[in-house]
């Protein structure tokens, strides 16, 4: 169930972060929602500032790491087989790609390889290292521990002990370096273009069947859920689903 809350006016954690209206400008601090879905709206003009999701960290990764493998099955397998009097060509993406360059279509190649290839690779690489980069801090980092004399001295020795494996384990990136990464990687996403491809793909294929028998191949259908794969994981990665899992780990 979605839930909608209004932020107001009043005093609130020093640590609370700040949020502008992208409607109507105004500054205001982010409280704790209780809800694990919401939608977090301006007290002003009502539009909406951002959504809470009640997806976990590992779930991100696992769709990350899916994408990744149906990406690599999309370049390593033949898109279509074409068979014109009973000659049989097969097709790939990259071979797509170098038969439009040695044609002179050198900018419709690179776009296609930009946009195909190269920044999808980047968006779920770059995404997945910081997602695992995370988990690990946040794990090595370990609940807190109350005063009181609990845990006991044992279970205390060791996790006083801890920090030599944790030392060999994945630490998180620079505040820096993740900012900029991340950001990078905001920006780059209107440059993924999986649906696009897919569209004309299919198109080609249509007007292909009248002169030739084309056999749709493996890359063509991992492709297409790479496309899913995609949404999915923009979907469940927002911006705000980020930093507050940055500010998870780093608590």
């Amino acid at each position: 169930m979605l839930h909608e809350y209004l932020f107001t006016w009043g005093t609130c954690a020093v640590n609370m972060s700040l949020i502008v209206c992208h409607a109507c400008d105004l500054v205001h601090r982010r409280s704790e929602v209780a809800a694990e879905r919401a939608r977090v709206r301006c007290v002003r003009c009502h539009a909406e500032l951002y959504r809470t999701h009640s997806t976990s960290m590992d779930t991100a990764i696992a769709v990350a790491a899916s994408a990744l493998v149906l990406l690599v099955l999309s370049n390593a397998y033949p898109l279509v087989t074409m068979e014109v009097n009973g000659s049989v060509r097969t097709a790939t993406l990259m071979r797509a790609v170098w038969d439009m360059y040695l044609q002179g279509y050198v900018p419709v190649a690179v776009l296609v390889l930009l946009t195909t290839v190269l920044v999808p690779l980047f968006q779920i690489s770059g995404l997945l290292y910081l997602l695992i980069s995370l988990r690990r801090n946040r794990r090595n980092a370990g609940p807190s521990t109350p005063a009181g004399g609990w845990p006991p001295p044992p279970f205390a020795a060791r996790r006083m002990a801890a920090p030599r494996f944790a030392a060999r384990r994945m630490a998180a990136p620079p505040i820096a370096g993740r900012n900029e990464l991340f950001r990078a990687l905001t920006w780059l996403r209107p440059w993924a273009m999986p649906e696009v491809f897919m569209l004309g793909a299919l198109v080609a294929m249509v007007k292909l069947s009248v002169m030739a028998t084309v056999v749709p191949g493996i890359a063509l259908f991992s492709y297409g859920t790479l496309m899913l794969m995609l949404a999915a994981l923009t979907a469940i990665t927002p911006a705000e689903q980020f930093w507050q899992w940055v500010e998870e780990a780093s608590t």
